[in-house]
């Protein structure tokens, strides 16, 4: 009887709880409703929260300090938070640091709304770029945001409306990005006015040296490109210019490289260079 009444005493279970949450497991369900003391509880462990009366647990997970201590630990939390706490950006910020997917959690109005939101935005798309996909048409448009998003995956370009895809492929910096990923694919969704642009294509054809066709005609006599796509595949040799078809080093490298394959494509004097037709295999 005796510690029954201790039970019931508010500033001795206080004190109980603050040396061990699990002390709230032993008091009446009354004391459930004393938010300080929960508080002080979820503080050390919100899981605490799964063992309050049924009768209450809906109360308590509306109060703001024991909601937002909750998720700050778990953002899986989010989904017991009361829902007219989820329009608040500090609780919602507490759980997207954790996984920006907690936003999954929302109900859709209360989602769009945070999606129109800049640092959460930011925080999202900066763990997966997946998340530009749901962010506002503003963000969408945001050259930070989109860059932040492709360095990741340039597929995040996919995501964009047409208008805005195509704004971005016209970019030199973001279109670098997408390059240095995959550079077929990029090269050959680029603006055609970005192939005059030696550090872009420079790392494509370093990659696939068939991508120097798509190259601007004055690029085509940029011996560090050129060799770059004749080392990688001999037979880009047949897009550079008349006067690097006829450098000797350059023919070397691409009959090498193609088992003679590049021979006719060299210039017209250097086929008929003795060492250079032996060199290729040719009788």
């Amino acid at each position: 009887r005796e510690a029954r009444e201790l039970w019931q005493d508010r500033d001795l279970v206080m004190i109980a709880v603050e040396h061990d949450c699990q002390a709230l497991n032993k008091v009446r369900p009354t004391m459930w409703t004393e938010t300080d003391i929960v508080l002080e509880a979820v503080k050390q462990d919100w899981t605490i929260l799964e063992k309050a009366p049924s009768k209450t647990a809906k109360m308590l997970w509306s109060d703001y300090d024991i909601a937002i201590n909750a998720v700050r630990q778990s953002w899986e939390a989010l989904s017991k938070v009361g829902k007219e706490l989820l329009s608040d950006k500090a609780i919602i910020l507490e759980a997207i640091k954790q996984d920006w997917k907690a936003m999954d959690i929302l109900p859709p109005k209360t989602a769009k709304a945070h999606w129109e939101d800049r640092d959460i935005v930011e925080i999202c798309v900066a763990q997966d770029w997946r998340a530009l996909k749901n962010a506002a048409q503003e963000f969408k448009e945001d050259k930070r945001i989109v860059m932040m998003a492709v360095k990741q995956s340039y597929l995040a370009l996919r995501d964009l409306p047409q208008e805005e895809q195509t704004r971005c492929w016209g970019d030199p910096d973001i279109v670098l990005e997408a390059v240095l990923q995959d550079g077929p694919a990029a090269i050959k969704k680029a603006d055609k006015s970005l192939m005059g642009i030696k550090h872009i294509l420079l790392p494509a054809v370093k990659q696939q040296g068939a991508l120097l066709q798509f190259a601007d005609e004055q690029l085509l006599g940029d011996r560090e490109l050129v060799e770059a796509a004749v080392v990688q595949d001999g037979m880009a040799i047949q897009f550079a210019s008349g006067e690097l078809r006829a450098d000797r080093a350059l023919a070397e490298i691409a009959i090498k490289n193609t088992e003679g394959k590049a021979f006719d494509f060299l210039a017209e004097e250097l086929q008929k260079d003795g060492d250079l037709v032996e060199m290729a295999g040719i009788e």
